[in-house]
């Protein structure tokens, strides 16, 4: 059930409103005498002259059920009773009257009551639309009836401090307690074990602290990013240990005991200075050109291949804990350092992981597969052409534990799609492994964001500015990733939108920095999926639709809105533009560095939701496109001149009509009686049942306002009603000199 609330000042108005005969309106309850909305008006009065000095002394609200769900006369009169009591409204003091319309399939009823009682007190109704949806929830249970959604949960994540926002505008960097709020959402979406979450955590370069107490039970949990610690508590009711659960977190103490155990040795082994801690965003022990690994090379622990060999004694805690060589640490020798004049093995190891890094040149293609806005854009990737074209050809490298897939249960963690298996080799004491396509994952990623089953891929090429557009399904998409990153090496740029022909709700904002996006998250106009085009500029993918399309215009006024709200780039501002597809690197001449270099496009989110306050641009947008083509009809009616004396579309015999009937009766003329006159003059004149009803779709003025949300039906009683016209029939029979046929 839904309920609608709004006050008015004038009682006829409204009543005028609820007994129009379109919409078989009948009064099946309340506390008045009256029948026509004159007479109801004239009882409404006497509780009005109480307090004349009330502005809005109408209440009306409309309770409506889901499709094909009746309740009958007494029922609701009851559930009217009820409701008003719910709303604090006293029945037996407040007049008010119940009406049932039954013009739609949707079975609903209009209560319109005064706020004033009769003892002259005035209810304030305060909050009285969270009220009505308590109050239809509770008479739903009470009533038998369907089922539908209430209240939307309570915020689980705690908003960002004034410290933070003030030091993000200044910095343009995403604060660290949204960062991990983000990471940590995407990373429950599929309701994961909590080994396969550790894991997660792990690759975004998140640690994890779990708080176990000697009973082994679970007790809490931190996190920790780039040096700053938060517990789950502090991120939000929905961070709490508990609240991971709630959010759908897979956890049994039995069978996560050893790997809560094991992370949480490991973060005291990092904490006790065993391994280096991380400077300024970077991993420890790996050079900043080697940032791809992840959180060193994306194993839970976050240590290399290389540590794979230490003796088993490490791990049993700290008062055994030795360095690899297996020799015991010196006297004097502090725990997790060197003493002087020594050097341990792991900054051997250490030393010759950086020399490696420096000859191989693997770009910083991780961030590509970002699920949130990062905070730090110094790890923008940036290649040679030799050294791109290389990038981009082969995947690049992930580490594995002993030939083990990624997750630490053994099984693969998802949306890591395209893993392939390559030789296993060491260069200088460093262990490669298994291979990520980190674009084809972004590729993948993105386009399950979008949620659009037909795609056209444009390549632009940069030196002649000639577009190659490409109509392709998911999969083929998915398959030409490979010929892409070719296309993108030798010069053009890779863009994406959905098919012409898609029913999809996206729109594009272009030019967007992050605290754009940030307001833009804070309005409801969160996006589905960014990507990040260049430093500090974005493209954000707003969905307003998962399952019902928008028509083009609808977007297209959107797109204009959501531009001139956030100073973005409204020359993009249209249901047709291409955005660019995350993976590919940016081939514009004005982002090239010193050394020819061109960042890569990275993909900063890609949750796939319906925007918050969709609901409310699309309701906007399309009031005011109804208005304009309702301004449109109207201009044209008035302007319509004939092209022609004797041929005359069903269309320019029914703007004709229309002109001669407004010429008649000015702005006090009546549509749907207007309608009525102009179908019967064409039903007269020959003009079939499906011409007519075409051409009142398209040509009366107002329809869509005027009968919202039953025009096909308007439109086909109307005209099964004039063919049914007697003076229709008559002329409808044949003439004389047919008879003699």
């Amino acid at each position: 059930m839904k309920a609608h609330v709004n006050r008015g000042s004038g009682f006829r108005g409204v009543l005028d409103y609820a007994l129009r005969k379109d919409k078989n309106a009948e009064i099946i309850g309340g506390n008045m005498v009256g029948e026509t909305s004159r007479a109801l008006a004239a009882e409404f009065k006497a509780s009005r002259e109480l307090r004349p000095e009330c502005e809005r002394p109408v209440w009306h609200c409309s309770l409506s059920l889901p499709k094909n769900e009746k309740a009958g006369d007494e029922r609701w009169s009851s559930i009217a009773e009820k409701h008003l009591k719910n709303m604090d409204i006293d029945p037996d003091k407040h007049q008010y009257v119940v009406i049932q319309h039954k013009d739609t399939e949707y079975d609903h009823i209009h209560i319109i009551a005064s706020r004033i009682g009769l003892d002259g007190e005035i209810w304030k109704g305060q909050w009285e639309a969270r009220k009505a949806i308590q109050s239809t929830q509770k008479l739903e249970k009470e009533f038998g009836l369907s089922q539908t959604k209430g209240l939307e949960e309570k915020r689980t994540e705690k908003r960002l401090t004034s410290n933070e926002i003030n030091m993000a505008a200044r910095t343009k960097k995403a604060p660290t307690r949204a960062i991990l709020q983000n990471h940590i959402a995407e990373a429950l979406e599929d309701k994961p074990t909590t080994a396969v979450f550790l894991e997660r955590m792990a690759i975004s370069n998140i640690g994890v602290r779990p708080n176990i107490a000697s009973t082994g039970r679970m007790s809490g949990i931190s996190f920790e990013l780039e040096g700053i610690k938060f517990k789950g508590s502090q991120l939000g009711k929905g961070y709490s240990w508990a609240g991971l659960q709630k959010k759908g977190l897979d956890y049994e103490q039995d069978r996560d005991r050893e790997v809560l155990n094991r992370a949480k040795d490991q973060t005291n082994y990092r904490a006790d200075g065993g391994v280096e801690k991380a400077t300024k965003g970077n991993n420890p022990g790996i050079c900043d050109t080697d940032r791809a690994y992840g959180a060193i090379n994306g194993s839970i622990s976050r240590r290399s291949s290389i540590e794979d060999g230490r003796d088993k004694r490490t791990q049993q805690g700290d008062a055994s804990r030795k360095f690899e060589t297996g020799k015991a640490m010196e006297p004097g020798t502090k725990r997790g350092g060197k003493g002087v004049g020594e050097v341990s093995a792991r900054d051997n190891r250490c030393e010759k992981r950086d020399n490696v890094c420096k000859n191989r040149h693997i770009s910083n293609g991780e961030q590509v597969a970002n699920v949130a806005l990062s905070s730090d854009h110094r790890g923008f990737s940036w290649g040679s052409s030799a050294q791109r074209i290389r990038d981009l050809a082969e995947p690049v490298l992930s580490n594995t534990e002993k030939g083990k897939e990624m997750g630490p249960n053994g099984g693969k963690i998802k949306g890591f799609i395209d893993v392939r298996q390559g030789d296993r080799h060491e260069e200088d004491g460093v262990v490669f492994g298994k291979r990520i396509d980190r674009t084809r994952l972004a590729v993948q990623r993105q386009l399950k964001a979008m949620g659009c089953k037909v795609y056209e891929i444009g390549i632009r090429d940069q030196e002649t500015g000639k577009m190659m557009n490409r109509e392709l399904t998911l999969e083929q998409v998915e398959n030409s990733v490979a010929w892409l990153k070719r296309m993108n090496a030798k010069g053009s740029d890779i863009y994406i939108r959905p098919a012409k022909n898609e029913t999809h709700g996206l729109v594009l904002v272009d030019d967007v920095d992050g605290i754009k996006l940030e307001e833009m998250k804070a309005n409801g106009h969160n996006a589905c999926c960014i990507v990040e085009t260049s430093p500090e500029n974005h493209q954000a993918w707003v969905k307003l639709s998962s399952q019902k399309g928008l028509s083009d215009a609808q977007r297209t006024d959107i797109a204009k809105n959501l531009a001139q709200i956030y100073d973005a780039d409204r020359n993009s501002a249209d249901h047709r533009h291409y955005g660019r597809l995350a993976g590919f690197t940016n081939r514009k001449s004005e982002h090239e560095n010193r050394y020819g270099q061109q960042p890569y496009c990275l993909l900063r989110n890609h949750s796939g939701v319906i925007a918050l306050n969709a609901s409310k641009l699309t309701y906007e947008s399309g009031t005011k496109l109804k208005e304009q083509e309702k301004q449109r009809r109207i201009q044209a009616i008035k302007t319509y001149e004939p092209t022609s004396r004797w041929h005359k579309s069903a269309v320019d015999e029914y703007k004709s009509e229309m002109k001669r009937l407004y010429n008649r009766y000015g702005n006090k003329i009546d549509w749907s009686k207007a309608d009525w006159m102009v179908c019967k003059d064409m039903a007269c004149k020959r003009y079939d049942a499906d011409e007519i009803k075409k051409t009142m779709e398209e040509a009366s003025p107002n329809l869509f306002d005027r009968k919202k949300g039953h025009v096909q039906d308007y439109v086909k009683r109307t005209v099964d009603k004039v063919m049914k016209n007697k003076d229709v029939q008559k002329a409808l029979q044949p003439r004389g000199f047919e008879l003699e046929r």
